[in-house]
């Protein structure tokens, strides 16, 4: 389990990077828009478990469209449009679907839900890519939540013993949370002195405290879904790290957080 994991890694991560900060805010995008396509795949398929067959190739169709609208030329007008046009085109794939309406309301809910998790907040990222320093800032975001994600997981297999979260999920613990804190915020301390930022280090700390306790809210509510639909596995795309929902769902909650300490200048 632990090697296909450290394999995995060792194959994406560079590519990752490379493609982070070599490509340009188009490239990002339509990267961005692949990936929130496959995040909401997997998520519909935790909710089709609860709810039964759900529109899913369009709600894939706009997660991707989400995700990516605010890295290209419309930008935030564009995301609106198309956050209404999910609302008004899942309505009309309900009203041409034939059978009972009573489902209905859970139906459109559940089909939305995707568009806003995957696309939505992935969407955060794009929009951090096209700002001043837009590399550095998606760099810091993975660095952070994924150097924080690696120590909740090892640090909880080898010292777990208290449960965080035993009614969302009994495999997190506060052993591992705190050692997420603590890398976290020292990942962000290192990345700001790497990259020659102008935050103290105390400023550092505190915004990289911040991400990595957004990311554990959102692994928390992945596993929440999860429970709530009961599904264990949101999926087996990546070996050794499961769904790839799974390895996002930190930086998912993580992203509007970033961005939000972007934009009022704390960063």
């Amino acid at each position: 389990m632990h090697l296909k994991r450290i394999l995995t890694a060792a194959v994406l991560l560079p590519a990752v990077l490379l493609l982070t900060w070599f490509g340009s805010p188009l490239v990002f995008a339509a990267i961005l828009a692949a990936v929130a396509g496959r995040v909401a795949w997997e998520f519909y398929g935790l909710l089709g478990a609860r709810f039964g067959p759900l529109p899913r190739p369009l709600g894939v169709l706009l997660a991707a469209a989400v995700a990516a609208a605010p890295g290209l030329p419309a930008g935030a007008e564009g995301t609106l449009l198309l956050l209404a046009l999910a609302v008004m085109a899942t309505a009309v794939s309900l009203l041409l679907r034939p059978g009972s309406l009573e489902p209905g309301l859970g139906v459109l809910a559940a089909t939305l839900l995707p568009v806003l998790y995957a696309g939505g907040l992935l969407g955060f990222a794009a929009a951090l890519r096209v700002l001043p320093g837009g590399r550095e800032h998606v760099l810091y975001l993975m660095t952070v939540t994924w150097v924080a994600d690696t120590a909740a997981f090892y640090a909880g297999s080898a010292l777990g013993r208290t449960p965080l979260a035993p009614r969302v999920s009994p495999r997190k613990t506060v052993e591992g949370g705190l050692a997420a804190l603590a890398a976290g915020g020292c990942a962000s301390v290192l990345f700001q002195r790497a990259v020659g930022g102008t935050v103290p280090w105390w400023g550092a700390l505190l915004l990289g405290l911040l991400l990595v306790a957004a990311g554990q809210v959102g692994d928390l509510a992945e596993s929440l879904c999860k429970r709530s639909a009961g599904v264990k596995d949101a999926g087996g795309l990546l070996p050794g790290h499961g769904a790839l929902l799974d390895r996002l769902d930190s930086l998912l909650f993580a992203a509007p957080v970033l961005y939000l300490l972007v934009r009022l200048r704390w960063l």
